[in-house]
């Protein structure tokens, strides 16, 4: 459709009627009588709509940079393929009007899909209110704003310039928000494998929207942040980073109240090609005639794959390749002050030791079988929230364990003895090990050098293949440097923006040490430590600090603010003590 001049494009707008959806809205989160239902249905869901200050975020990210690509007068067409009571169409309609399109063109461009009928109802009546669109034209818009489920309409695939998007939040840890089993089939089957197991929602959006775009075409949608490094998420932000190139992350500084989680704001341009048309590189046709017609055209230039990523609102940071290689997390960490560190690696943790992580069956096939006894050699179970760094809180500590609170949880081995399956979990238990904590500002662990302790689920265990090495594997893991690296590949994947959640895959691919002399001296100052208090406690922290820095060969002008960073995160744990 045509964008005419500003000039002669001015028509008087009415409001949006953004009332509707506040009271909407409003109804879906009450919380008492009748509501208790409209409340579980919101969660079902997913449904959180998106504020107008977001809303113009995501126009700013994807249409406005659309807008100035191209040379010639175009309104693009644009999707929200979750487009609930129409939040992120008004916001595009308006900044539209303000580009001096005319309103039969913006009502042409707009296209929403949503599962709520009464939503899309909402989002018609606002954009036809907005736009002040006769009969005609307000049918025409019904449907191009219509109920469905745009994960499952293939046709939306490479017809779009711009899709916006706050996809459902169906978080598949949840009861509430869980996808039925047949649908999560039928997911599987439509995204060719990339959306499965406890995948949120939120990516099957995500990727959708990369493969609506148009070549040439861009995006922003509203992300959880655990799709930045997510293991469940992987193969989705490979195959959207296969269709368009990740410009930009915008992180929400406050958690977004309704919808109960952390957010971020994922912009992307197209990285597709038009069938049959080799792509070319714009900057090397030296006619401003020829190079507009190529962007009207839709044909991408070659975009150079190693680009850099903006990180916003603030500090406003731009990452160069060298920092972000490509891994989404990497936004995260840079936003977090983590300081990015070059470290050169002689193997990983994986070539020195097994890690593996226990699971639900190991968790509640301790039921009936935990004791509470304060004995001299008993199994004491360990829980992630009484490790801390260098230090087993077990006694110290109270723990809840299958809904009771335990003092001193010890295993009943008598009750699980006749359980071949617990049988060998008590087995592998008793082994000298190191155990690592989950959802922890840097990462903590401890040493079993007895075989003491049984990890309770989610605690990860590292077993050396070498006992000599058990000490050597603590330190690496607790080294400033790997919690950094650590950060840098997988932030995002916790509950907290603030905290780390690595798998046992992740931790295996940790980095090993280069210095080997300062790496025996660094595990031996840990030995030392793990019986010391007070103020020698934390002067030996210290000194395991600068050496681990200085086995994993940080470079001297970097190591200070790497302590600087690393050494609260832990200092308000030891404090404890």
């Amino acid at each position: 459709m045509p964008r005419t001049s500003a000039s002669a494009a001015q028509f008087r707008t009415g409001d949006d009627q953004e009332w509707l959806s506040v009271s909407y809205e409003a109804s879906l989160g009450r919380s008492s009588g009748e509501g208790k239902k409209t409340s579980r249905r919101r969660k079902q869901l997913g449904a959180f709509y998106t504020p107008m200050v977001l809303a113009d975020v995501l126009v700013e990210l994807s249409l406005n940079p659309w807008l100035k690509e191209r040379a010639s007068h175009a309104c693009p067409t644009i999707l929200d393929p979750a487009c609930g009571s129409g939040n992120l169409l008004i916001a595009a309609a308006r900044e539209l009007v303000r580009a001096g399109c005319s309103k039969a063109a913006i009502a042409s461009a707009m296209h929403g899909v949503d599962i709520d009928p009464i939503a899309v109802s909402i989002a018609r009546t606002r954009l036809a209110h907005f736009l002040r669109l006769g009969p005609t034209a307000t049918r025409q818009l019904s449907r191009q704003v219509r109920v469905g489920d745009a994960l499952f309409e293939k046709n939306l695939e490479g017809a779009f310039d711009i899709v916006l998007g706050n996809p459902p939040f169906l978080n598949q840890l949840i009861g509430a928000t869980v996808v039925d089993r047949r649908r999560a089939q039928k997911l599987v089957q439509r995204f060719d494998g990339a959306v499965r197991g406890y995948a949120d929602m939120a990516s099957a959006f995500l990727l959708l929207g990369a493969q609506a775009l148009k070549p040439g075409g861009r995006m922003a949608m509203i992300e959880p942040v655990s799709v930045l490094s997510a293991a469940h998420a992987h193969l989705v932000r490979e195959r959207v980073g296969n269709l368009a190139q990740l410009e930009c992350i915008y992180f929400e500084r406050q958690r977004w109240a309704s919808a109960s989680t952390h957010v971020a704001i994922l912009a992307f341009v197209s990285s597709k090609i038009i069938a049959g048309v080799k792509a070319v590189d714009s900057k090397k046709i030296s006619s401003p005639a020829l190079r507009a017609n190529f962007a009207v055209s839709g044909v991408v230039a070659n975009r150079k794959r190693e680009h850099a990523l903006r990180v916003l609102p603030s500090p406003a940071l731009t990452l160069p390749w060298s920092a972000w290689q490509g891994r989404w997390s990497a936004a995260m960490a840079a936003h977090a002050g983590v300081p990015r560190m070059k470290q050169r690696a002689y193997g990983v943790i994986g070539d020195r030791a097994r890690v593996a992580a226990d699971f639900r069956d190991q968790y509640y096939g301790l039921r009936g079988a935990i004791k509470d006894s304060k004995s001299s050699h008993g199994l004491r179970i360990v829980t992630t929230g009484l490790i801390d760094w260098a230090h087993c809180m077990w006694g110290d500590r109270p723990v809840r364990l299958l809904g009771k609170i335990w003092k001193h949880p010890e295993v009943n081995e008598r009750a699980i003895a006749e359980d071949p399956y617990m049988r060998d979990w008590l087995a592998d238990a008793k082994r000298p090990k190191v155990l690592v904590a989950v959802q922890t500002k840097a990462l903590e662990a401890v040493v079993d050098a007895t075989g003491r302790m049984a990890p309770s689920v989610p605690l990860i265990r590292v077993v050396p293949h070498k006992r000599a090495d058990l000490w050597r594997i603590l330190a690496v893991v607790l080294s400033p440097a790997t919690s950094a690296e650590a950060w840098w590949r997988h932030a995002g994947a916790g509950l907290s923006p603030h905290a780390l959640k690595l798998s046992a895959k992740q931790i295996a691919a940790l980095p090993l040490p280069t210095n080997m002399s300062a790496w025996n001296r660094a595990a031996n100052v840990l030995k030392k430590l793990h019986h010391t208090t007070g103020a020698a406690r934390e002067k030996r922290i210290d000194e395991f600090a600068w050496l681990a820095m200085e086995a994993s060969d940080v470079a001297q002008e970097k190591r200070a603010a790497l302590w600087a960073w690393w050494r609260p995160l832990i200092t308000h744990r030891d404090q404890k003590k």
